[in-house]
């Protein structure tokens, strides 16, 4: 199996697991959040599906110029593909003009990924819901598989009673906009003193201070997998 994806710094090949990925070098925007491809990425993905006849594609739907341009190449080479869907929600800006491309995008995104995907892949319900009222697309025609876990691996941890925890984990980004979510757990650690809230995330964009709050736990780091 090959992974292609887009990162900032160069284009490489490495192994990961089973796989091996292949980068290339794209251009920053919304810190990196939107990376912008090169034609030389249209040319591999053309050349890698033309060569593998047999080989299941499978796209991630908000990477728009890679999933824009795989969904072209498979169009032209008549192939079907599979199309993963975990944050179909439209994108909320405080720029009007920003707002404006947003649905303009998803439209073109909709008629031309959406609507032509062999079979929608879904984690969650409400993804499955927002894809049928708002991009009217088949029930049948997206499967739901649920984020899950391995419960031998889970069995292996010691379980504990339900605790009154909220956690709000991510990369610190402007485009993520986590200072709109600490202030409001700050606030929140005020009002429920008998909850736990805590606010983990890696990133330049946003260092949380701490706050008198003791019920308030900030990590400045994401555990990674290994």
């Amino acid at each position: 199996p090959i992974a292609v994806h887009g990162k900032t710094s160069e284009d490489s090949v490495y192994k990961l697991n089973d796989y091996t990925v292949k980068t290339f070098k794209t251009k920053n925007l919304f810190d990196n959040t939107y990376p912008i491809f090169s034609f030389k990425f249209f040319i591999y993905i053309y050349k890698l599906i033309k060569k593998n006849p047999n080989a299941i594609v499978l796209i991630h739907s908000r990477h728009f110029i890679s999933s824009l341009l795989t969904a072209f190449t498979c169009l032209i080479l008549k192939r079907k593909y599979f199309l993963v869907e975990h944050t179909a929600q439209t994108s909320f800006l405080t720029n009007k003009f920003a707002q404006k491309l947003v649905y303009v995008y998803e439209r073109i995104f909709s008629q031309f990924v959406l609507n032509r995907a062999h079979m929608i892949i879904s984690s969650s319900l409400a993804s499955q819901n927002y894809l049928i009222q708002e991009h009217n697309i088949d029930r049948k025609r997206i499967l739901v598989i649920h984020n899950g876990f391995n419960p031998e691996e889970l069995n292996k941890f010691t379980h504990v009673k339900k605790q009154k925890r909220v956690i709000f984990a991510t990369k610190m980004i402007k485009v993520k906009n986590p200072k709109i979510t600490y202030k409001a757990f700050v606030e929140l650690a005020k009002k429920f003193s008998d909850w736990e809230f805590h606010f983990i995330g890696s990133g330049d964009f946003f260092n949380a201070k701490p706050t008198k709050q003791k019920n308030l736990k900030i990590v400045n780091k994401l555990i990674e997998r290994e």
